[in-house]
């Protein structure tokens, strides 16, 4: 049987003793049922779960049993519940009319001081207040001691909401309830902290975010934390949306605490004593972000020193890292070395400088993987790509000769010997075949990279700037494309794809070799001249046509009367407005612009 209190128990107690008489004694079994569907009735409707108070004066039923008239004592004892029952009855259908069954939604604070005055909104549910109140004055009461409550006047403040003032209490936790001389509402959040007066306040969290995967230490700085109270100090405890974790004192303005698994989303951590309620003055920003992994990576073979480009899917998307706390990491054989990263103009890629790869002090080629933290040196912080080999970065020999013509040679996989094939090559295991048109590839590359989409290269090309967008595109780095990863966009309604001449540019093969290659410098949509339009995709200036009502001219002749320059640069080009007595009124927007 399941006990809520020591008065249920005592009315347990009397229950089980009524139950050795027979059910001829005077229908003592009924009426024992009937109080106790009543009972666990009302429970359920409000959470009372007290003793009846007309029990609270009587003996047990076997101070009554001296003899004789045991059997009569017993039967007024029967007759007693059955009214109490009754009463009980007559309750659960004043709680059904008020919509019950009813609970205590929330207290909001939760929490206040020793020395009183909190406000407490109590927060109810399933309750027609307006009802309550007709019926008379509602309390609340306030659990000081066993049988022992401040009863406190509640005030209605909403539709389901009502206010009162507490009084000075010990420290600890107490309960709440709802109370009238008709019902009693004991169900649902009902329970109060009372703490010590103290102004805890919070200015800086280190890091300022956590990975989902949690495991990460944060330093909590403040004012006034209650170091030397002992109550307070074991009940402290840091929260993110709802989530709470413990909190260390280290002394009364520096706490810890550690991260565990948490949703992502950028939101505030907060101190709290009871797992609800936020302590005021504590918030303060914070993220929870997915560790961005690595799915593009340029050069993919390289030296120390180098500029090493990486594509970092989920970056920035909930937490945008400090530029010191930006870190790539190399697993070396040997060693581990971490270098600060950069994260390149807002976007998902990270720049960071390949650091040497020794091995008693001598550098060494070979595979190694990167891994990304955004919240510094912690190493929790830093991912796990497992086995992928998206993170993969080989360091080439520093004394390497580079092959450019077909011959035959022993490759392991790329370089052996002091060779290697060269950019815009691969090997076979036996030649270096060239990479073929619409693909790329560096120095010492075990594989052909692919264009982007809506680009194309020239066979044998040797980096991701050789694949040019086709016509109506531009690249999304500066309007080239510069990387693996780069796309090729296509110009919008009323604007052209402009691409710069070609230059001649200087390529690094290896440390010694360098190669001359001509790629765009830049190129962007442009507008077309004014009055004029262009399809979406326009491939260059010829594209754009003079909008209905305007006519286009060169040099003050009509353009369809120029048809030997129907390419020349809009420079000598506008769209004019038609007059209406002008001689071309007549011709059709499609004859003036076929030319």
């Amino acid at each position: 049987m399941y006990i809520r209190s020591p008065r249920c128990l005592l009315f347990t107690i009397l229950l089980l003793n009524l139950s050795y008489i027979d059910g001829n004694e005077g229908g003592i079994p009924a009426a024992k049922r009937q109080l106790v569907e009543a009972f666990n009735q009302r429970r359920y409707l409000s959470g009372d779960d007290s003793y009846p108070s007309n029990y609270r004066q009587d003996a047990m039923p076997q101070e009554c049993c001296a003899g004789n008239d045991c059997v009569e004592c017993m039967m007024e004892r029967a007759s007693s519940v059955q009214a109490v029952a009754t009463s009980i009855q007559q309750e659960i259908e004043l709680l059904r009319d008020l919509g019950c069954p009813c609970r205590i939604a929330s207290l909001m604070p939760s929490f206040g001081s020793i020395s009183g005055g909190t406000q407490v909104v109590v927060r109810l549910s399933g309750i027609d207040l307006d009802m309550a109140f007709a019926l008379g004055p509602i309390e609340c009461w306030v659990k000081r001691a066993p049988e022992v409550y401040d009863k406190l006047a509640a005030t209605r403040i909403a539709a389901s909401e009502v206010t009162c003032t507490l009084k000075p209490m010990r420290e600890g936790t107490t309960d709440i309830w709802i109370h009238s001389d008709l019902f009693t509402i004991k169900a649902g959040a009902n329970s109060f902290l009372y703490i010590n007066d103290l102004t805890v306040s919070t200015h800086l969290v280190q890091p300022k975010a956590s990975p989902v995967t949690g495991r990460i230490t944060l330093t909590v700085h403040g004012t006034n934390f209650p170091l030397h109270d002992v109550f307070l100090r074991d009940a402290l405890r840091c929260m993110f949306r709802g989530i709470t974790f413990d909190a260390l004192l280290l002394d009364n303005v520096t706490a810890t605490c550690v991260t565990p698994v948490l949703p992502r989303g950028r939101d505030f951590l907060a101190l709290t004593y009871n797992g609800i309620d936020l302590i005021p003055n504590t918030s303060l920003p914070f993220a929870v972000y997915n560790h961005p992994l690595i799915v593009g990576m340029w050069p993919e073979t390289g030296f120390s020193g180098e500029v090493l480009s990486l594509q970092a899917s989920g970056f920035g998307y909930d937490y945008v890292p400090q530029s010191e706390d930006l870190l790539c990491r190399f697993l070396q054989p040997h060693q581990n070395k971490t270098v600060v990263g950069m994260r390149v103009d807002n976007t998902s890629t990270i720049e960071c400088r390949v650091p040497n790869n020794t091995r008693d002090d001598h550098l060494i080629s070979g595979q190694v993987h990167i891994e990304l933290s955004l919240i510094g040196w912690i190493d929790e912080a830093f991912s796990d790509h497992k086995s992928s080999q998206s993170n993969v970065f080989l360091y080439k020999c520093q004394d390497e000769q580079t092959v450019y013509s077909d011959i035959t040679l022993a490759f392991f996989p790329n370089c052996t010997a002091g060779f290697c094939c060269s950019a815009g090559f691969v090997s076979d295991g036996e030649h270096c075949q060239r990479c073929p048109a619409g693909t790329f590839s560096g120095p010492g590359s075990y594989r052909c990279l692919d264009c982007p989409a809506n680009s194309s290269s020239p066979a044998g090309s040797p980096s991701p700037r050789s694949c040019v967008c086709d016509e109506g595109f531009v690249g999304s780095s500066g309007g080239v494309l510069k990387l693996p990863w780069d796309q090729c966009v296509l110009c919008a309604e009323d604007e052209y794809a402009f691409l710069s001449p070609l230059r001649t540019v200087e390529n690094q093969l290896s440390k010694t070799i360098h190669t001359l290659a001509e790629y765009p410098v830049s190129a962007s949509c442009m507008r077309c001249p004014p009055n004029s339009r262009s399809p979406r995709g326009g491939r260059f200036e010829a594209d754009c046509e003079c909008r209905t009502g305007y006519m286009c001219m060169s040099d003050g002749i009509p353009c369809y009367l120029r048809l030997a320059y129907a390419y020349e640069e809009w420079g000598r080009r506008t769209c004019q407005q038609r007059l209406p007595n002008d001689r071309n009124v007549l011709l059709t927007e499609y004859e003036v612009q076929v030319e």
